[in-house]
């Protein structure tokens, strides 16, 4: 799943691809780490910008004030896939409006047997 974003709720049981949601007026952390190519996770609006580095895990702790969608981006050159590295990250009005967000989401071991099937087919 290079040039993508993978976003896991561990609490949930669920993941998602460049889109991750979250409630508004709640802080949210973010464990970033990388598999491959080092990254820079950013979502402008709300903050500061992070790095994503294989066989490391880095910390970011943000929080969106208002209920909205938000671009989010790589916002460092790490090779061919870079400028397609963008992802929405959806701050909802609410904690259950966050969890009816998630229908685009698969369980990780599902997205996991994904990553395999791409990785096979040369997509990734």
């Amino acid at each position: 799943m290079d040039w993508k974003w993978f976003f896991i709720y561990p609490e949930q049981g669920i993941a998602t691809v460049n889109e991750i949601a979250f409630p508004a007026n709640v802080p949210v952390h973010f464990k970033v780490t990388s598999n491959s190519v080092m990254n820079s996770f950013f979502i402008p609006r709300l903050g500061s910008q992070i790095y994503a580095m294989a066989g490391m895990q880095t910390q970011l702790h943000l929080i969106a004030d208002e209920a909205g969608t938000y671009d989010g981006i790589s916002a460092s050159y790490s090779g061919p896939g870079f400028s397609g590295m963008k992802f929405k990250a959806i701050a909802t009005p609410d904690r259950a409006d966050f969890r009816s967000v998630g229908c685009k989401s698969q369980t990780v071991s599902e997205l996991h047997g994904l990553h395999g099937r791409v990785r096979e087919s040369g997509c990734a």
